[in-house]
């Protein structure tokens, strides 16, 4: 998390996010995409989204799903006052249907909260997948 002051610091429940290559999907530094320097590295939030998407790329590739997208954002829009934003981690369609896919290690209460009101305001179901034990 980026402070006003120009450091960082971890996120309240200590998650670790990481940058990858969006050509070859390989883990790099926030600095420095070795593999190939002239491409912009992607943040994932953490491990075990960067793993869901793996496997989300390896099912397009094989073509059970289709349009593939990361980070997915959603007005929260009441009664014309902007509530706030929901972002989903991923959207695709699977047999013609639109699927809204979140990857969640910890599950808090405001994150509750906004799924419902996208559920509620845009008619999706967001899907919650949570890492393997």
């Amino acid at each position: 998390m980026r402070l006003k002051n120009g450091k960082t610091r971890r996120h309240k429940y200590n998650a670790r996010g990481l940058h990858v290559c969006p050509k070859c999907w390989s883990v790099t530094t926030k600095d420095k995409n070795h593999c190939h320097p002239d491409v912009k590295s992607v943040y994932f939030h953490s491990t075990g989204e960067y793993q869901r998407f793996l496997d989300l790329r390896l099912l397009e590739m094989a073509g059970v799903i289709q349009n593939l997208e990361r980070q997915v954002r959603f007005d929260l829009d009441v009664n014309g006052k902007h509530i706030g934003r929901y972002t989903a981690d991923f959207r695709y369609t699977e047999s013609g249907e639109d699927v809204v896919e979140d990857f969640k290690g910890f599950d808090s209460d405001a994150s509750k909260l906004r799924r419902k009101l996208t559920e509620a305001i845009h008619g999706v179901e967001v899907k919650i997948v949570k890492r393997a034990n």
